[in-house]
């Protein structure tokens, strides 16, 4: 065992829209330095941050991290318990350990209730008039809505399309109620009457709603004061047709503001009535002299300070009508600096297909967007780290870096990783011993343990390869210098080696002290040598004594 982990719980409780850390320990218990990778497993990736997913531990270290969960608000946020595996994963060697807790969203209620249209009305030709009551869910668990409608003077009689109705969380469900008044009046004044519809939760009495709307009880009009209005309403027509209409302008405006830049086109509309045409100026600069009644046309303001636009109704006749100004203040553009990317790191460069890897990153002050291609990520300016989603294609994987100022002007900046499919097998352990030997028929002893492993072949010189169990010996007899090779192949068809050479050195033979003296000699310098019995009467190769 290298590492061991260990979360401080494994119940989280969290209300949606807060943030709840966990707290994780991870000791290094191997002798070499090490790279532990913390996942969050199970969840929505938006529920979760892992702010340091690897964390560097030195033999015998014990390091501490801590994890987030943060559901949002929102109905997508079901209460309930949601199991989750968090998953420490050794980058040096491969191990991992899990560890198992629950997160428990906690519910919150909110519910709205809105009555459309807000107001109707009753007359002699319409005896009832419905309204239409939705009720929305915001919250995150599903309530029976019990609905009710009054008003203060209980003037109203109210029926309900459906008392009950079953919302659940992020949805909304319509009902009709139809109000019809208990009483009503031939001749007077119109009554006005209020009312309001409210939803209670049967499972949760304390989470309701409501919304107003209003009645108008017209009656009926008395015969001399429907002759009255007939008759005003048609001296009204008659001298609203004889009457000569003014020429005048309706409308002029600047489309986006009356605040503008020196060089920036703007959008100058107008509208007149009663009119031949129009004519339009821009300070002394006339824009057109029989222009539509009803149109646009686009300026380009040169100088800073103040413009007027004026525009004149033309009448018929040919002559200036009424006049409409439009003032513009036109200011000196900005100077915005252009954006710059200080920063860009990736960490691994190199990451196993499925992994994730970290990107750091650091803009200049007049960078206010940020954008991650081919995500279309829009990166956080407040940070200056982001943890790239995996990515699923082996080989070189290209990415570019989108920086805007608020001048709309852009920079960009790519970079890439190499993505390579990870072996899952693993040779724990392989040794030959001994490592030399002396003597011609010696045997070795050959031990591997592999992990992951579809297939293990041992292949030496001088031998055929054999294919071995995952953990075993085997003991080879060697007759001279032995390079062994252990292949272990991956379900996919990867494959990993290793290889060890066996030293043969045979010792030189050492002369016994009882040898004839017939066959030492002395050497021209004074030195004894031995000589061997095939070297008798030959004064070369000379062994030396042992």
């Amino acid at each position: 065992m290298s590492i061991s982990a260990l979360m401080s719980a494994d119940l989280v409780i969290v209300e949606p829209g807060t943030t709840t850390p966990l707290g994780v320990e991870i000791t290094n218990r191997g002798t070499e330095t090490d790279q532990v990778e913390i996942r969050i497993e199970g969840l929505d990736p938006e529920w979760t941050a892992v702010p340091v997913p690897v964390l560097n531990l030195d033999p015998n270290e014990t390091g501490h991290a801590k994890v987030f969960f943060k559901p949002s608000r929102a109905s997508e946020s079901l209460a309930g318990n949601y199991p989750f595996v968090i998953r420490f994963r050794s980058l040096v060697t491969g191990e991992e350990r899990t560890g198992q807790g629950v997160l428990q969203v906690q519910p919150y209620q909110n519910l709205s209730l809105e009555v459309s249209p807000r107001k109707g009305f009753i007359s002699a030709a319409k005896r009832m008039n419905t309204f239409s009551v939705t009720v929305v869910n915001l919250g995150n668990t599903e309530h029976t809505v019990h609905l009710n409608a009054g008003d203060p003077e209980n003037e109203c009689t109210y029926e309900w399309s459906a008392e009950k109705v079953q919302v659940g969380p992020g949805q909304q469900r319509e009902v009709e109620v139809t109000v019809t008044p208990n009483r009503r009046s031939s001749f007077g004044q119109s009554r006005l009457v209020g009312f309001s519809a409210t939803g209670r939760s049967v499972e949760v009495p304390s989470a309701s709603c409501g919304g107003q709307a209003q009645l108008e009880i017209r009656p009926l009009l008395s015969p001399g004061s429907l002759v009255a209005a007939i008759a005003l309403f048609i001296l009204l027509l008659v001298l609203w047709i004889t009457a000569p209409k003014p020429a005048r302008m309706v409308k002029l405006m600047a489309i986006g503001g009356t605040k503008v830049y020196v060089g920036s086109p703007v959008t100058i509309t107008w509208a007149a009535e009663n009119a031949l045409n129009v004519e339009v100026k821009a300070g002394s600069d006339n824009i057109g002299e029989e222009l539509e009644t009803e149109g646009s046309t686009v300026i380009t303001p040169k100088l800073a300070g103040t413009l007027v636009v004026t525009a004149f109704a033309i009448r018929k006749d040919g002559s200036k009508g009424e006049a409409r100004e439009l003032i513009l203040t036109v200011e000196t553009p900005p100077i915005v600096p252009d954006p710059s990317i200080s920063k860009l790191e990736v960490d691994p460069k190199e990451v196993p297909l499925g992994s994730q890897f970290t990107l750091t990153y650091a803009f200049g002050p007049e960078v206010v967007k940020a954008t991650l291609s081919p995500f279309q990520t829009e990166l956080d300016l407040n940070t200056d780290k982001y943890l790239v989603p995996a990515p699923t294609k082996v080989g070189l994987n290209e990415y570019e870096i989108i920086a805007t100022n608020k001048a709309g002007k852009i920079v960009r900046k790519k970079f890439s990783v190499q993505v390579f499919e990870p072996i899952l097998a693993k040779i724990i352990a392989f040794s030959v011993e001994p490592e030399t030997v002396t003597e011609e028929g010696s045997s070795v002893t050959v031990k591997w343990q592999a992990t992951s492993a579809a297939r293990v072949e041992l292949s030496y010189t001088g031998g055929k390869t054999q294919e071995l169990a995952a953990e075993g010996m085997v003991v080879v007899p060697i007759t001279g210098k032995t390079n062994f090779t252990i292949k272990v192949f991956d379900q996919n068809g990867k494959t990993v080696t290793q290889s060890k050479t066996v030293e043969y050195k045979p010792v030189a033979p050492t002369m016994d002290s009882g040898t004839d003296a017939t066959t030492a000699g002395t050497t021209g310098d004074g030195e004894d040598r031995l000589r061997g019995p095939g070297d008798a009467g030959r004064p070369g190769s000379p062994n030396r004594a042992r």
